[in-house]
């Protein structure tokens, strides 16, 4: 396993046990995020994870607002600072990038997805409205060929999706 996605599945844990603590306000804060474990390693499967370059602030800022534009959604804050965990999340109107690796775009899009998910509902974290949208946008982004990787891993893995 990556650092990248080591990274990835100690923020995500945490978000599903301490939300109420560090993640700020997000929609469903006590719903169970069953499916989590599922999405990483359906992540961790895909080719297009392995690119994990870091975009400057500058284009995070661009590739953002154009996917928040999208998807008729309000673009999020973006900070960069560090964090008491020192990991990549987001809420509503915020994305969280503290670290070189979470400003590639696999983190964005994955990140960006719950900005969507939380906005435009049904909030599910990693359930399987989360995971359409996030499909949806990996589509979007990275092209057909990053969706059907993203896909067909998650049919591997059993994640649920619309």
């Amino acid at each position: 396993m990556t650092l990248a996605k080591v990274l990835i599945q100690i923020t995500e844990n945490m978000v599903t046990t301490e939300i109420e603590e560090y993640i700020g306000d997000i929609p469903n804060p006590k719903l169970k995020d069953s499916q989590a474990k599922l999405v990483f390693s359906a992540e961790d499967d895909c080719l297009f994870w392995n690119n994990l370059t870091p975009l400057s602030n500058e284009e995070i800022v661009l590739l953002v607002n154009r996917i928040s534009k999208w998807f008729c959604v309000n673009s999020p804050k973006i900070s960069f600072e560090g964090h008491t965990y020192n990991s990549a999340y987001a809420t509503s109107n915020l994305i969280v990038l503290p670290f070189p690796i979470s400003k590639s775009v696999p983190y964005i899009c994955h990140e960006i997805s719950h900005v969507i998910n939380y906005q435009i509902g049904p909030a599910d974290h990693h359930g399987k409205y989360f995971t359409t949208t996030y499909l949806e946008v990996v589509k979007k982004v990275l092209g057909l060929s990053a969706f059907r990787e993203l896909k067909n891993s998650f049919d591997r893995f059993g994640v649920k999706y619309n």
